[in-house]
């Protein structure tokens, strides 16, 4: 990339910055990158002047598969990810599993994320790893498919174009194998959000095993094994895949005890030490 390119990249991040005031929309506050590296942030191709971008963590999207510590998203409390061995330690801060769920009658959703550490194997796709995909009940809308140049500790956009009118019912799954710092949704400036239907088992169904589990080699985040079974029983899921990294350890065991699980499926003999 020229010296030219690069000076045009960091100016349309900078742009993209100056643009991101807090505000409140329907009651939702919208995103604040000031505290971001500008040469982190891809420059932003979404052609949506009228669109403005909420913070997921806020009312009333409901965040499911993870909860928030500190600056991240894990799948696992850090005093239990503290006791796993160095792959699932390592994998607690993945996506897997995770949804955001809320309703709209926007014509469009985009989203802006701000990744952790991307992780970048042969036989996954980069959409799979870092990027999200779009789903209303158990209809396919699309992927968010992140730019190859996306770093760790990168932020970018994409968005996904909606037929029809209405209020949708929508799930975002997030990656299967990187991390997610924060996440924004954006909708038209003139569009309603509102709180997602509730999934009929509300008690999840609590995935425990290894790479398969974990997502590997899925396409993209919607495709795994138990987003299929969380859409086809419009269910919660956990998702505790950790790819080589599945020893069955006590402190996780009893984790897992306390979630108050539906269903309990294990597949861990692949790596089991215990």
């Amino acid at each position: 990339m020229s010296r030219a390119s690069n000076e045009q990249n960091f100016e349309q991040a900078e742009l993209l910055m100056s643009k991101a005031k807090k505000k409140r929309v329907n009651g939702v506050k919208t995103v604040d990158l000031s505290g971001i590296d500008p040469k982190l942030i891809v420059p932003s191709y979404i052609s949506k002047p009228d669109v403005i971008f909420h913070d997921v963590d806020e009312s009333p999207f409901k965040v499911y598969g993870i909860g928030r510590y500190g600056d991240r998203y894990m799948r696992v409390p850090p005093y239990v990810a503290e006791g796993l061995n160095s792959r699932a330690k390592k994998f607690s801060s993945a996506t897997a599993g995770a949804r955001v769920r809320f309703k709209t009658d926007s014509s469009y959703v985009a989203v802006r994320v701000h990744v952790g550490e991307i992780y970048r194997v042969p036989m996954l796709t980069l959409t799979a790893s870092a990027g999200l995909d779009l789903y209303e009940e158990n209809k396919f809308l699309g992927s968010f498919n992140p730019p190859y140049e996306l770093q760790s500790g990168g932020v970018y956009e994409s968005v996904i174009n909606l037929d029809g009118e209405g209020m949708k019912d929508l799930t975002v799954n997030l990656p299967l194998y990187s991390g997610v710092n924060r996440l924004w949704i954006g909708v038209s400036e003139k569009a309603w959000i509102h709180a997602p239907n509730e999934y009929k088992r509300e008690a999840p169904i609590v995935f425990y095993g290894s790479s398969v589990t974990h997502g590997a080699c899925a396409s993209r985040p919607g495709n795994t094994f138990s987003a299929i079974i969380s859409r086809s029983l419009d269910s919660d899921i956990i998702n505790l895949g950790f790819g080589a990294g599945c020893r069955a350890e006590t402190k996780l065991a009893e984790y897992i005890g306390g979630l108050g699980a539906s269903i309990l499926i294990c597949g861990y003999d692949p790596t089991r030490q215990t």
